[in-house]
């Protein structure tokens, strides 16, 4: 991604350069710049989430509620059976 990248290659500069970042006093710049980037990186992140989410949405509930009907069909059957030979 290349808001990622762009973002960790300003945090190795500033990484890098520690020293003058400091004798110079530019730390408030330098997390300006970063957290400039990693909020639009985040925003691009939640825009590729909810789109994936709603594309995928239908089919995940669906799988959820036959599972929860596999379930309950289950449970219902489970009961202990000595016709079947089944121990208590």
């Amino acid at each position: 991604m290349k808001q990622k990248d762009a973002r960790m290659a300003l945090v190795s500069e500033a990484i890098g350069a520690i020293r003058a970042v400091k004798l110079h006093a530019w730390e408030a710049e330098f997390e300006a710049r970063i957290a400039a980037l990693r909020s639009r990186e985040v925003a691009t992140l939640l825009h590729f989430q909810a789109r994936n989410g709603r594309s995928e949405g239908p089919s995940r509930w669906r799988q959820i509620l036959v599972s929860a009907d596999r379930a309950i069909i289950h449970s219902a059957d489970s009961r202990p059976s000595m016709a079947r030979g089944c121990p208590p």
